[in-house]
């Protein structure tokens, strides 16, 4: 198989100072491509992270850049993307790898520890979707990764937070898909799981040898990649486990009946509910042909 490169291509990975989105940003380099490493955080010897970053990817013989502006608003956005094409004149990907914590049950949540994970994550998303946009329409050409989570999908306690922006990411990234229709620029959402600063506390000391950022890398860069040619995805990776994940509906029930009861539904709940030969809906259209399936059985029987 021919190897993956980036020759001649930039790509963009927020939050690339360290952990997983440094190990983007490496892996990306060795391919060839220049790296706009964005970071805003600092080492403990008071470098910033995406110096440190930037400057071992061009001693490894790579080329890169550090823009050190936060994702969390739409102004320090711009500037990435302004910064990116003063220096380099495109953008062939994004990685929005950017991210913050600030656990708390719900009942102790404030407004500030909600407000300030979602506008990293799920506005951060969306400034760099409409500022970076216009430049791959420009170019007819774009990849992007935007990083969701497991707790999105299956919850984790004192994370409402954290659970509803990243889930938010994957409702934007279904929509956003649909505005792709036609153009050679694809979206698609990775669910990482790795050992960094932000988990290294929450996993087990006995499985942080597996959990290396560098084994989450390979799926975003495919995703990233020339060969990649779909939208709207998510794929888990980590560990070195790769899988697709996917909204799947049930057979369900059709009552053929002019009204249904709730007696009904609390009959056939465990009909309803079984996930066996469930099917795997990819859009809302597909969703909206299984409704209209049984609207035209009404209608013809």
């Amino acid at each position: 198989m021919k190897e993956t490169d980036f020759k001649n291509q930039v790509v963009v990975v927020t939050g690339a100072g360290q952990g997983l989105g440094r190990a983007y940003a490496e892996l990306f380099a060795s391919r060839g491509a220049a790296v706009v490493v964005n970071d805003t955080g600092f080492g403990e010897d008071g470098q910033a992270l995406a110096d440190k970053v930037a400057e071992f990817i061009r001693a490894s013989g790579g080329e890169a850049v550090s823009i050190k502006e936060s994702v969390a608003e739409r102004d320090s956005v711009k500037r990435i993307v302004e910064g990116t094409l003063q220096r380099y004149g495109r953008i062939d990907a994004l990685v929005h790898n950017a991210g913050i914590v600030r656990d708390r049950p719900i009942l102790e949540m404030s407004d500030e520890a909600f407000n300030n994970v979602l506008n990293v994550h799920l506005y951060g998303s969306f400034y760099l979707l409409q500022e970076i946009h216009p430049v791959m329409c420009r170019q007819d050409y774009g990849r992007i990764v935007l990083i969701t989570s497991s707790a999105a999908l299956h919850g984790v306690a004192a994370q409402t937070n954290y659970a509803a922006a990243k889930a938010g990411i994957f409702g934007l990234v279904q929509a956003y898909k649909e505005e792709l229709s036609g153009r050679n620029i694809h979206c698609n959402m990775v669910a990482p799981l790795a050992v960094t600063q932000m988990t290294s506390e929450s996993i087990n000391p006995d499985f942080h040898k597996f959990l290396k950022p560098e084994k989450v890398a390979p799926m975003v860069a495919y995703l990233c990649s020339k060969e990649c040619t779909f939208s709207g995805c998510l794929y888990a990776a980590g560990a070195g486990y790769y899988g697709r994940i996917g909204i799947f509906w049930s057979n369900g029930v059709y009552f053929s009946n002019d009204t249904v009861s709730i007696e009904d539904i609390a009959e056939n709940l465990e009909k309803i509910s079984d996930m066996k030969n469930s099917t795997h809906i990819s859009s809302s259209i597909h969703s909206a042909r299984k409704f209209m399936r049984n609207v035209f059985k009404q209608i013809n029987s």
